[in-house]
């Protein structure tokens, strides 16, 4: 149950996620869910199957281009990255994920729209792919449900990214204890001309 919390405005962006998965021998490994595309002065983030996030990326890597002509291609990307990670997870004898919930946020700076800009892809069995374009100043917490509604939903880009994360690793954790989810917070700070990674340690709620 990976974390992945977008906070954006026209001129700045963050992205955030965790680092914690649960191994195929129910080991708990930190992995990279959160990907550098600078030359695209762009972020990917992903929550789902590591091995479809890493095909999205190689794709978009080898397409080349700016942030907006990454968007332009987004379902070509993720329909072949998506059929070809099915194939692979079965010649590696990976568990079928078909029916998993597979996410990709795409956050950078936009040259046709002059802003920042951030669009969520999602993949369920029942719907395929759906897109959610985020609007600034606009705020996406996943995963998140009204158990966490005593912690701030401000749009404003937070201090300490980390006190939401604590409250996502205690309900994940709590819902679903074999699923690996913390470690560190990631946090992608987005410029129009820069970008600053950040690590940070998440703790837990009593933190």
């Amino acid at each position: 149950m990976s974390i992945c919390n977008v906070w954006f405005e026209c001129d700045r962006a963050l992205v955030v996620v965790d680092t914690e998965v649960m191994g195929p021998g129910g080991e708990l490994l930190q992995v990279s869910k959160l990907c550098a595309l600078p030359h695209a002065h762009a972020v990917m983030a992903a929550r789902g199957h590591l091995l479809f996030a890493n095909r999205v990326f190689t794709y978009w890597q080898l397409a080349g281009g700016d942030f907006d002509s990454m968007i332009d291609r987004a379902s070509e990307v993720l329909e072949l990255a998506f059929e070809e990670t099915l194939q692979h997870a079965a010649v590696l004898d990976v568990r079928d994920q078909s029916s998993d919930l597979q996410e990709i946020v795409l956050a950078g700076w936009s040259p046709r729209q002059d802003r920042m800009a951030a669009s969520v892809y999602k993949h369920s069995a029942a719907e395929g792919f759906t897109v959610d374009t985020l609007i600034p100043p606009s705020f996406y917490l996943a995963p998140w449900d009204n158990s966490m509604t005593s912690h701030p939903m401000d749009q404003e880009l937070p201090a300490d990214p980390t006190r939401i994360c604590r409250a996502q690793v205690a309900r994940s954790k709590e819902l679903f204890p074999r699923v690996g989810c913390g470690g560190e917070a990631i946090a992608a700070h987005l410029f129009r001309d820069h970008m600053l990674i950040v690590h940070h340690p998440i703790g837990d709620e009593a933190s």
